[in-house]
């Protein structure tokens, strides 16, 4: 899979390669960390950003040392099917969080500027709610896929170990 991916790196056109993968870092790096943190990069983005996620997402994998296609990968993790429940739950969390700080007497303090004073009061409600969630979801995404990865490592090397000597 790692000669298939890096091929697939070699054919892309020069100027593709050098933003993508600054620095000497491979876009499609395959190891444990570089594909935990580019699924927890894509799940984050994939929360916080409405639209472009993808793209975005690949153009910032590099920067966070992480794996391109796991970070587009990631980002599917919101569709047109799971918007709407994630959008209600992070509006009810927003709202926990806004009634908590002010239970405690940290009240968000107003802004009086014309275009921030025009959001609507729904807004800021699901906007703290989606970076909980988004940043709850990465820390899942990243520490699963590393679990995962270990556990699979583990796996292949007891096997590797049990195998029946090969016969001279």
């Amino acid at each position: 899979l790692r000669r298939k991916l890096h091929a697939f790196e070699g054919r892309l056109p020069p100027r593709v390669r050098e933003a993508l993968g600054r620095q000497g870092r491979p876009l499609l790096a395959v190891n444990r960390r570089f594909v935990a943190r580019g699924a927890a990069l894509g799940v984050f983005l994939g929360f916080v950003i409405p639209f472009g996620q993808i793209v975005a997402a690949v153009v910032l994998a590099p920067a966070f040392r992480a794996n391109a296609l796991a970070s587009a990968a990631g980002t599917l993790v919101t569709n047109p099917l799971t918007l709407p429940p994630i959008w209600a739950g992070a509006y009810v969390v927003g709202g926990w969080v806004f009634a908590a700080l002010a239970s405690v007497g940290l009240a968000v303090p107003s802004v009086t500027a014309s275009a921030i004073a025009a959001t609507p009061g729904w807004l800021p409600k699901i906007a703290v709610g989606l970076v909980l969630f988004a940043t709850a979801a990465a820390l899942g995404a990243y520490h699963g896929v590393a679990l995962w990865w270990t556990r699979a490592t583990q796996r292949r090397w007891r096997l590797r170990r049990s195998a029946p000597a090969p016969a001279r």
